[in-house]
């Protein structure tokens, strides 16, 4: 039997209450995918699962962020192009200057 990652003595590997030692963590079984490796394996221990879910809701939530910074850089870029284009229009050529 494998140690229960919550109370490191031995799963008892069911949930059903009128047993003589039972797990609230035990469940059915979830099916979880490896987003980079495609594995497929079911999971009966909720505490056991959580890691992988995490996992990817954290990797989700870094997604947005990203693009985001991404997106900020480029107009950043685009902004610099334009004021070093504007820095090399003679001041006599911009609407109200002098020279």
């Amino acid at each position: 039997m494998a140690a229960c990652a919550l109370a490191g003595r031995p799963c008892p590997r069911t949930s059903n209450p009128e047993a003589k030692h039972y797990c609230p963590a035990w469940s059915a079984g979830v099916v979880y995918r490896h987003d980079v490796t495609g594995e497929e394996r079911v999971v009966n221990c909720a505490l056991e699962a959580l890691m992988p879910a995490l996992t990817q809701v954290i990797a989700a939530s870094n997604r947005p962020a990203a693009a985001i910074e991404a997106t900020r850089n480029e107009i950043a870029e685009g902004l610099g192009r334009v004021a070093q284009a504007m820095a090399q229009v003679p001041m006599r050529l911009l609407p109200g200057g002098k020279g």
